[in-house]
């Protein structure tokens, strides 16, 4: 069994469409189906059923919850063989994202200076924790924030001072719903739309940061909200079903900004005064080796040498 295979496996369970997970994956859709295919038939059930899009089977439900400890386990496995030689260079985040493709883009650069220098880039499972957390426990060597514009809480408030960021560009906050909501056919969401509405926070790993924020900003145009903090994640639509008069508080990037946060099936609908929240990826220095520090310090440069532009 190919590790990669398991890798898409586990990407394409967050989406529910093929397309869209495979350039998640940096790879054509043919060649995504075709290794789903060479693993259910090595594993001997059908992984998703496709009536709809992509969702998991009963199996497949079972094979992600393997496929996903066998990945953690073999990124630890790549984290202490990294730590044992000079010649290889380790760095996990959240598995979400935003993070990858500010990394990815140092990797070249970096391989520039340190000729021979084997670069691991994992992503682990710790996505739904706290991002101050994940560093300050050394779960992971990065993690991700989201911070609302206007929502009381600047970059310098919201970690410690210990704590260093990239910049990866602003976000969208809207407001998704169920087809057959009544705002659903709108273009964007007023005042008296979302008075008194109960809006559900729809993004991890910070979806509280995020809710608090839009809530904050909302208060000031007049639009009370009620929020409810609950993890949802991409793949969880039997929960997403279920709401029928609430809406989902959701971010799509913008501006060039990574990631890929689309909630399939559902309406967006921005509100009538733009709310955007800003993404950082976030490190702790001072747990981090001469060589890592490098590398996030080349992709902190890369990212806002991008955003100057």
């Amino acid at each position: 069994m190919r590790m990669s295979y398991l890798k898409e496996f586990v990407g394409l369970a967050s989406y529910t469409k093929l397309t869209t997970a495979a350039r998640a994956l940096h790879m054509s859709p043919s060649t995504l189906s075709q290794h789903l295919a060479a693993l259910e038939k090595e594993v001997g059930c059908e992984l998703f059923s496709r009536e709809g899009g992509f969702t998991l089977t009963r199996e497949g439900e079972t094979a992600l919850d393997h496929a996903q400890k066998i990945l953690f386990e073999y990124g630890e496995m790549l984290r202490d063989c990294a730590s044992s030689t000079e010649k290889a260079l380790r760095l996990s985040f959240p598995e979400f994202d935003v993070c990858q493709p500010p990394l990815a883009a140092a990797e070249p650069l970096f391989a520039e200076r340190h000729p021979g220098m084997k670069i691991i880039l994992s992503p682990n499972s710790y996505d739904a924790a706290d991002p101050v957390e994940v560093l300050t426990e050394g779960l992971s060597d990065a993690s991700a924030i989201f911070l609302v514009r206007g929502g009381g809480l600047t970059i310098e408030e919201a970690v410690p001072p210990e704590v260093s960021w990239i910049p990866v560009g602003p976000y969208r906050c809207v407001f998704a719903c169920t087809p057959d909501h009544p705002n659903a056919a709108k273009s964007a969401l007023t005042r008296a739309d979302l008075h008194r509405a109960t809006v559900i926070s729809g993004l991890n790993p910070v979806a509280s940061i995020v809710a608090e924020g839009v809530a904050q900003v909302l208060e000031k145009y007049g639009a009370p909200v009620r929020v409810l903090y609950k993890r949802i994640l991409r793949n969880d639509e039997a929960f997403l079903d279920g709401v029928r008069d609430e809406y989902v508080q959701w971010i799509v990037p913008i501006d060039g900004a990574p990631g890929d946060f689309r909630l399939p099936g559902y309406p967006f609908m921005p509100f009538e005064e733009d709310i955007v929240a800003d993404g950082y990826i976030l490190y702790h220095p001072g747990s981090l080796s001469p060589l890592q520090l490098e590398y996030l310090e080349l992709a902190r440069t890369l990212q806002e040498s991008t955003h100057k532009a």
